[in-house]
């Protein structure tokens, strides 16, 4: 997962391709790999027009207590740049 600057149009934006399972680490495969990302990736994260887009392998239901990147802690670290998911807005559904 890297930024991709899309630039030219009416609309200058910064976009994350996700689709995460990286089997070879430890820490965690899935949604792990997300939280590294966004905290990797946290002071691009603060300026306007940034889109993740893809599938994080994640849900609310499987989250585990004591991982600290869980799926719970990558929306809310999202949430406090003002990044959040369009499906669940849209249809005013809770995260899981």
């Amino acid at each position: 997962m890297a930024p991709i600057y899309v630039t030219g149009g009416k609309f200058d934006f910064i976009l994350f391709a996700i689709w995460v399972n990286n089997r070879e680490d430890k820490e965690g495969q899935y949604v792990e790999q997300v939280w590294k990302t966004v905290n990797f990736y946290a002071e691009l994260l603060k300026v306007e027009n940034v889109i993740l887009i893809g599938d994080l392998n994640s849900n609310k239901i499987w989250v585990k207590p004591k991982r600290t990147g869980n799926h719970s802690a990558v929306v809310q670290k999202l949430a406090e740049n003002c990044i959040h998911s369009l499906y669940h807005k849209h249809h005013k559904e809770k995260q899981g």
